[in-house]
C-alpha cells in the first residue's frame, strides 16, 4: 500500500509540474468514453448504457483504497480539513449518500496551496466525470471552488487533492493546505427513481409509462440512456412527444413488431413531431447529446373520433367526402364526381289518352350511374294530353343543383 501511495505522489508531482491546470481538469475526456457512448447510440436493441468511467488506482473496493483517508460526510454541513501534498496522506476521500437524484454541488475555500482538484466517483470506484482543478491567487495562495454534477440516487465519493508549485511554477513544494467545504444537492423529483448507474438503461429494462402523463428524469455521466415503453391500445391515435429540453436530448421512437423493433421516426429527434399510430407496444430511448440534464416529457395521445361530412357535387364541379375530428384534424375521403349526363328514357310519345312519365337516368363524369336516391324527379301536370311537358331533376344529399328536361306527346 505504501509503495502505491509513493508512486501516486510521484505521478501527481509530475502532473503538477508538466501539465497546465486546464489539461489536468480534462484528464477524463478519453476516446474510450466517446466510443462507448457512440456504441450505445448505434446498438439500439442491446444498448447497455453503463457509464464509461475511469477506475480508481487499485482494483479493490473504495474503502480498501482509501482506508486511512475516507471520511463519511453529510449534506448541508460545513467541514474543515487539510489538503496535503507530498505526504502519505495526499489523497483524501469523502463518502456521502444522496437520497434522491439531483444536482450535486461541492463548494468551499482553500489556502496555502497553488491549486486544488476535485473528483467524483460512484460506489464501485469509477470516476463519473472530468476532474476539476481550481487555482488559488498566486500571491495570497487562497482560492475558492464550486464543482457541480448531476447525480442519481446512491452512494458516492469525492476526492480532494492539492498541488503547491514553487515561485517559478516548475517545481513542487511538499506542504499542507487547508480547505473548508460543504456538499449540497437539489432534488429533481424523478417520477421513476433510479439509483447509481440507472435501472432502465437497456431495452429489456424499459420503464412502462402511461399516456398523457408528465414524467421527470435525469440523464448524466453514469446514467446517460433511459428507455421507456408505452402501449397504444387501439388504432388511429395521434401521438406527440413533448419535452422541456428539446435541443439538448436525443430521442428515438420504436415500435415492437413480433420480436423486432422498427424505428418509427427514422432515427432523428422525435420531439414535437406528431405521428398517426396504430395499436401496439412502443419504446422511447432518450440520451443526452452534450451535457447531463434533468428533463421532463410527456407522450400525448389522442384517439380520433371521425365525423363524416361532405361538400356536395354540383353540375359544374366535383364534391368531396371528408372526415373531421374534435382535434381539428381532417381526413380526406372519396371524390363525388359531378353529374354529367342526364337523360330521359323517351322524349316522344304518341297520344293514346294515357299518362306518360319517362324514366330519368343520371351518370357522373366517370360514366357511373348515380342512384335515384340522390335526386327527386317532378313532372308537369296533364300528362294525358298532347303537348310538351317538363321534367325537373332536383339533386339532394351528396349532390346539389337542378336540371329541366322535356318530352312531347303528339
Amino acid at each position: 500500500m505504501k509503495k502505491k501511495k509513493v508512486l501516486s505522489l510521484v505521478l501527481s508531482a509530475i502532473l503538477c509540474i508538466g501539465m497546465p491546470a486546464s489539461a489536468m481538469a480534462s484528464e477524463f475526456t478519453s476516446g474510450e468514453e466517446e466510443n462507448a457512448v457512440e456504441f450505445a447510440a448505434e446498438d439500439e436493441f442491446t444498448d447497455n448504457a453503463e457509464a464509461v468511467s475511469e477506475t480508481a488506482e487499485n482494483n479493490g473496493d473504495a474503502d480498501s483504497y482509501w482506508a486511512d483517508t475516507i471520511k463519511d460526510v453529510l449534506l448541508d454541513t460545513q467541514y474543515n480539513d487539510t489538503v496535503d501534498f507530498g505526504t502519505s496522506a495526499a489523497d483524501k476521500a469523502y463518502k456521502f449518500t444522496l437520497d434522491s437524484a439531483g444536482l450535486f454541488d461541492i463548494v468551499g475555500t482553500f489556502s496555502k496551496i497553488s491549486n486544488i482538484t476535485l473528483s467524483v466517483y460512484d460506489n464501485s470506484r469509477k470516476k463519473i466525470a472530468d476532474s476539476q482543478t481550481f487555482e488559488s491567487d498566486k500571491v495570497s495562495k487562497e482560492g475558492t471552488f464550486d464543482y457541480s454534477i448531476e447525480l442519481t440516487k446512491g452512494t458516492y465519493y469525492v476526492t480532494i487533492s492539492g498541488c503547491n508549485l514553487g515561485p517559478d511554477g516548475d517545481a513542487f513544494i511538499p506542504t499542507t493546505g487547508e480547505c473548508s467545504f460543504m456538499l449540497v444537492s437539489s432534488n429533481i423529483e424523478e417520477t421513476i427513481p433510479e439509483e447509481q448507474g440507472g435501472s432502465n438503461n437497456k431495452l429489456d429494462d424499459a420503464d412502462e409509462i402511461s399516456l398523457n402523463k408528465m414524467y421527470k428524469g435525469l440523464l448524466t455521466y453514469n446514467d446517460f440512456v433511459d428507455w421507456y415503453k408505452f402501449t397504444i391500445p387501439k388504432d388511429d391515435a395521434s401521438v406527440k412527444i413533448t419535452t422541456d429540453v428539446q435541443d439538448y436530448m436525443d430521442g428515438v421512437l420504436y415500435k415492437k413488431e413480433n420480436s423486432k423493433l422498427v424505428c418509427v421516426d427514422g432515427g432523428t429527434d422525435p420531439f414535437e413531431k406528431e405521428w398517426e399510430l396504430n395499436a401496439g407496444e412502443y419504446y422511447l430511448r432518450l440520451k443526452f447529446l452534450a451535457n447531463p440534464m434533468a428533463y421532463q416529457f410527456k407522450v400525448n395521445a389522442h384517439f380520433h373520433k371521425w365525423k363524416c361530412q361532405s361538400t356536395p357535387a354540383t353540375l359544374k364541379s366535383d364534391g368531396l367526402i371528408f372526415y373531421t375530428c374534435s382535434c381539428d384534424r381532417t381526413r380526406t375521403g372519396k371524390t363525388i364526381y359531378r353529374p354529367k349526363t342526364i337523360s330521359l328514357s323517351k322524349t316522344k310519345y304518341t297520344y293514346d289518352g294515357c299518362a306518360h312519365k319517362p324514366k330519368v337516368k343520371v351518370k357522373d363524369r366517370k360514366g357511373k350511374v348515380i342512384s335515384p336516391s340522390n335526386y327527386k324527379v317532378t313532372y308537369s301536370k296533364g300528362l294525358t294530353k298532347k303537348g310538351t311537358y317538363n321534367v325537373k331533376i332536383t339533386f339532394k344529399g351528396k349532390y346539389s343543383g337542378s336540371v329541366n328536361k322535356t318530352f312531347k306527346i303528339v
